[in-house]
């Protein structure tokens, strides 16, 4: 007994301890978030969300969330400045080497399509008695200080009336903890000639070539006789460009590549056109409208004169900015759960769909790719998985008869009703007399029903036997396998 009380006194102390080191690595950027802070990596180079400025934003999960402020594009942003390179060379492998190690804008969209296609070119030529001649024109224009305005842009009708009524954890589910005050935008416009020749030089034609790369091209000027039309390829690629001048995109002959840098310049010069570099997310509590409709630049008071509790506008604001991003984090757990549990029930009707005769029929496993080129061999593939396979991993029946999605549901009204019901009443409840005022008055790990800090993370479920949270069963784990073979396709034809 002695020693079973005391092995269950390290695991409690342990358990103690692990709890104290998630709340630090949630507490770590709050310093951070209070003054904003910028946003330049993954979460914003994907290209199936739009970042816009007065878009809601969470820092802790990368969610976007509504526009709540109303913003003309046209009036209400500040002027922004433009970096602009031009730049053309002869390439060579080593070339290309040396710009990938010294050059900024070989982290750019183009280098990644001129680094390939050298590559290939030099892949080709040791099968073959040709020579190819590349020459790389390249336009990049970086633009930033693009800002909202404030004093010129207002806050939705919608998010207002939410603040008017003091439903502040409504306003932050709909408008996220943040919102985008400003972005960085780049555009670029890349040309690539490759001329082929038998000769390892072609000086008339090249010259021809960094002439029309390096200025106007010029009516008067024409290709070496020696060299047919069939021989020299130029490939344009442009990123972040708006092309609804789109004839202004068609060149139809080697002399209209001016007019298509031209146009392409143009269109970079739009601050609203351009791939999303990176971002400035600042919480609300910091917009001045907000706070002028909180009344957060009082202090709060409760109590008798003997007795009396005071809360700073300082504290108010900072205890917002963190429950704000604890909702945020509580609808990311919700949001990711609902998403996989839709995933995996089109996954499986898809499935059923196919007849039995197909149910050891590999499927095509998305995450295995081959080069294109096939100059290497592509890797052995150990990850097979059948039809028959996918379908039983879907249905997931347990050692209780239990389907997966029957789990599943199971999950997301426990984690509800257990965690995220009672954790968002301790927030809306009032305090200092102010309806919802003990989201301002106490951090959420102090709130009764929000203190169980392992239920902030994706990927965990509600225990009933502990009253906590604990990560998912590794059967009913499936994020990574629906990813791979659904909708499933079969690796190959129907024997």
């Amino acid at each position: 007994n002695n020693l079973f009380c005391y092995i269950y006194l390290i695991i409690l102390k342990i358990e103690t301890m692990l709890n104290h080191f998630l709340l630090g690595i949630q507490l770590l950027n709050i310093v951070d978030q209070v003054n904003g802070q910028i946003v330049s990596d993954f979460r914003i180079a994907n290209r199936d969300v739009t970042p816009a400025i007065g878009r809601g934003y969470s820092i802790s999960s990368g969610n976007m969330a509504s526009l709540c402020l109303e913003v003309d594009t046209d009036t209400d942003i500040t002027e922004p400045s433009f970096d602009y390179t031009y730049f053309f060379q002869y390439l060579t492998e080593e070339t290309v080497s040396s710009i990938a190690n010294t050059q900024s804008y070989s982290n750019g969209q183009a280098f990644l399509h001129v680094q390939n296609a050298v590559a290939e070119n030099a892949r080709v030529e040791s099968k073959m008695e040709v020579k190819t001649h590349s020459v790389w024109a390249m336009m990049e224009v970086e633009k930033y200080y693009i800002s909202a305005d404030e004093s010129k842009i207002n806050m939705a009708e919608d998010a207002i009336n939410l603040l008017d009524r003091s439903l502040y954890v409504q306003f932050f589910q709909a408008c996220g903890p943040s919102f985008i005050r400003s972005m960085r935008r780049s555009c670029e416009f890349s040309t690539l000639f490759d001329l082929k020749t038998e000769e390892a030089t072609d000086t008339a034609t090249l010259d021809y070539i960094i002439q029309s790369a390096g200025s106007s091209i010029s009516d008067s000027t024409v290709i070496a006789e020696s060299t047919s039309s069939e021989d020299l390829t130029i490939s344009m690629t442009a990123y972040g460009i708006d092309i609804s001048s789109s004839n202004a995109f068609m060149a139809r002959s080697f002399d209209a590549y001016g007019d298509v840098l031209d146009a392409a310049f143009k269109s970079c010069m739009d601050p609203n056109v351009g791939l999303v570099k990176s971002i400035e997310v600042v919480p609300w509590v910091n917009n001045v409208q907000f706070q002028n409709i909180a009344k957060l630049d009082r202090s709060l008071e409760t109590g008798t004169a003997e007795q009396s509790r005071m809360l700073s506008p300082f504290l108010r604001r900072f205890n917002l900015i963190t429950n704000a991003e604890h909702v945020g984090r509580l609808a990311e757990v919700l949001r990711h759960r609902m998403t996989t549990f839709g995933m995996v029930m089109k996954c499986l009707a898809a499935a059923n769909a196919f007849p039995h005769l197909d149910n050891n029929r590999e499927l095509l496993d998305k995450y295995h790719t081959c080069p294109l080129n096939r100059s290497t061999p592509c890797p052995a593939y150990t990850g097979q998985m059948t039809l028959f396979d996918l379908k039983e991993a879907l249905r997931g029946i347990d050692s209780s008869g239990k389907y997966l999605i029957e789990r599943m549901a199971d999950n997301i009204n426990d984690y509800i009703e257990h965690y995220m019901t009672p954790c968002l009443t301790d927030m809306t409840s009032e305090a200092f007399g102010v309806v919802g005022g003990n989201m301002q008055s106490q951090h959420w790990i102090r709130m009764d029903g929000c203190l169980e800090v392992s239920c902030v993370f994706v990927g965990v479920k509600w225990d009933p036997s502990t009253n906590k949270c604990v990560a998912d069963a590794p059967e009913d784990n499936l994020d990574y396998t629906v990813d791979r073979f659904c909708a499933p396709k079969f690796s190959t034809g129907r024997p």
